[in-house]
């Protein structure tokens, strides 16, 4: 046979004429974990069945900031996700700040997007009861020229040398080359991807 009640304001509970024996309490509500406690009762007396109960969510609050200017990037979307795979989006505000209420108690990740940002996946521990604090830098993506050759040497039995760019940056980069000479014979711009390096041909 069960019986249930709840709380009242004050958090007590009062069951009436239960038969003598052993009886397990379960106390439950949401966002709290839920608790059990065994009592019995072999008389005519009252028993008590004090319990604590213990929140099952907390709350995350973070801050985005540049990793050169160490300020705070407005716009960044938080994407956080559960071991369950249940996800929350958020978005930074101008001060680069964001924060989620009543997050079950476990491990997360937080994915970080914004346009000419790399994007920064972290993990994250949530308590509960608990307000986790979390920071992250993200990386501004910039162009990185590196030109491995920095003289042409045209010599009596060479007409053509090969010129090498490099991008060592995060984003596309355009290039541009122009010469003092008009005896020269090349591609005057174009674009290099991303981590990637691209031959010009330079003729006389």
């Amino acid at each position: 046979v069960q019986q249930s009640i709840s709380t009242q304001n004050d958090g007590k509970f009062n069951f009436k004429s239960i038969p003598l024996g052993a009886y397990e309490l379960t106390f439950e509500k949401t966002d709290y974990e839920s608790q059990t406690k065994d009592i019995t009762l072999s008389g005519a007396e009252t028993v008590s069945a004090d319990i604590v109960m213990v929140l099952s969510v907390g709350n995350i609050n973070g801050k985005v900031i540049d990793q050169k200017t160490n300020e705070g990037i407005s716009g960044v979307q938080v994407i956080i996700t559960g071991t369950d795979n249940a996800k929350q989006n958020k978005i930074t505000d101008n001060t680069g700040r964001f924060s989620v209420i009543g997050v079950k108690k476990g491990e997360y990740l937080i994915e970080m997007t914004k346009d000419d940002y790399l994007t920064k996946d972290d993990k994250i521990k949530v308590e509960g009861g608990k307000t986790t604090e979390g920071n992250y830098v993200l990386v501004k993506k910039e162009a990185n020229l590196s030109i491995l050759l920095d003289k042409l040497d045209f010599k009596t039995s060479i007409d053509n040398i090969n010129l090498e760019i490099e991008n060592k940056g995060s984003i596309e980069m355009n290039y541009a080359i122009t010469s003092d000479v008009d005896w020269l014979t090349f591609v005057s711009s174009g674009k290099v991807d991303a981590n990637s390096k691209k031959n010009i041909a330079i003729k006389a």
